[in-house]
């Protein structure tokens, strides 16, 4: 019993220490809203924008997004619809199996009304392009389509 204490205590400090997120009771889940638009961040696997994208905001599911509600710390972003995590592969933004992968964390920082959603690998911003499709691309403060705030 001892050594499965001393294990478990190990494996939270590595995961502490590679920056993954913690589960549990620290997880808040989110919508996504862009701002200045009526727009929300969605996750669906498969769907033909890619699987993380912009659409109006509604009630669903697929635009819950769990992470550690503390801005600024390295976390995941899961959708409470697929309970996938988001992943960047070089611009492009998916939903694949939570893993812990450097490519599945990102970082939530500014104030709840003005967020920046950034690729932790990278340090690029989530950004909403076109009608429905998201990206990663150089973080810009003058830019308002790569803000977020949260939606009530």
């Amino acid at each position: 019993m001892k050594k499965l204490r001393v294990l478990g205590a190990a494996a939270l400090a590595v995961a502490a220490a590679v920056g993954v997120a913690q589960p549990a009771s620290a997880a808040v889940t989110w919508k996504f809203q862009g701002t200045n638009t009526s727009h929300c961040l969605d996750g669906y696997v498969g769907h033909r924008e890619g699987d993380v994208y912009h659409t109006g905001c509604n009630d669903g599911a697929f635009q819950n997004f769990r992470w550690v509600g503390s801005f600024g710390r390295q976390t995941q972003l899961v959708s409470n619809q697929s309970n996938k995590c988001a992943w960047q592969e070089g611009d492009r933004v998916g939903l694949a199996t939570c893993n812990g992968s450097v490519s599945q964390i990102w970082v939530v920082s500014g104030s709840a009304s003005r967020l920046t959603i950034r690729a932790h690998s990278t340090g690029k911003c989530l950004t909403r392009l076109g009608t429905t499709n998201v990206r990663l691309e150089t973080c810009d403060s003058r830019l308002t389509y790569q803000f977020w705030f949260r939606r009530v």
